[in-house]
């Protein structure tokens, strides 16, 4: 693939899944704000396009010579999504009520001290609310029809029936409530700019950082690689 000053960053997390890594590290939102071009978002997060292009373009090298990612570009729509399912859904189910537990402990012994924890937790219990049933429409939804579309495709199986029209529309509510999530983890992140405390506080960081870093990626797929993929399945097959 060309690097580009135009080519979105969304377009490069999908094609280039080392790139990811540069993006984290750099501040970079590749999940929601994937439509956005490499030069756009260089100039907002002031940094220097050309040497973030040679970053990713030393990246592109070294995995010609030694991948080390799944290219989740090149897999079925089928395949990604049992494996956002299975992987990232997982997780969520299973991350959610730890995590819940340690804020609500934290809550109780330091939030009169700490008053901040009061407010994560709001932004917590909305956020854990909404991915639960957001994961429960895809998974009992949009992610079967999306594999009932590429067995169409395929011919093994016949036309399905699609109750809510076009596949972009619940693709278009689904990335609405990515934005809304990401915003509420950002939020959540704002408020935890004192990072001391007992070993309950350090665990409860160091677990919204790696629930943020899993639901980057879980978006990134979706947004990035799965939802197009569909609409360009569904725009395919409809011609025939």
């Amino acid at each position: 693939m060309n690097i580009g000053k135009n080519t979105t960053v969304g377009e490069l997390a999908a094609r280039l899944p080392g790139a990811v890594r540069l993006f984290e590290k750099l501040g970079i939102d590749y999940c929601c704000g994937g439509r956005v071009s490499l030069e756009e978002v260089c100039r907002e997060k002031n940094l220097a396009v050309d040497q973030v292009i040679a970053s990713l373009e030393t990246i592109r090298e070294v995995q010609q010579t030694v991948p080390n990612n799944r290219d989740w570009a090149n897999t079925s729509l089928t395949e990604l999504s049992r494996h956002i399912v299975q992987t990232h859904h997982s997780y969520v189910r299973k991350e959610v009520p730890r995590i819940t537990g340690l804020l609500d402990k934290i809550c109780e012994v330091h939030g009169q001290n700490r008053p901040e924890f009061l407010k994560v937790r709001e932004h917590w219990s909305a956020l854990a609310e909404e991915l639960v049933q957001h994961m429960h429409k895809e998974e009992m939804v949009l992610f079967p029809f999306i594999e009932r579309l590429e067995s169409w495709s395929q011919g093994s199986a016949g036309k399905p029936f699609a109750p809510f029209g076009s596949v972009r529309n619940p693709i278009g509510m689904m990335v609405h409530e990515h934005d809304s999530a990401g915003k509420l983890i950002d939020q959540i992140k704002g408020l935890l700019t004192d990072r001391t405390g007992c070993n309950t506080c350090l665990e409860f960081f160091r677990s919204v950082d790696e629930f943020e870093r899993d639901l980057h990626q879980h978006i990134h797929l979706e947004n990035n690689i799965l939802f197009p993929g569909a609409e360009k399945l569904e725009s395919l097959v409809a011609q025939e």
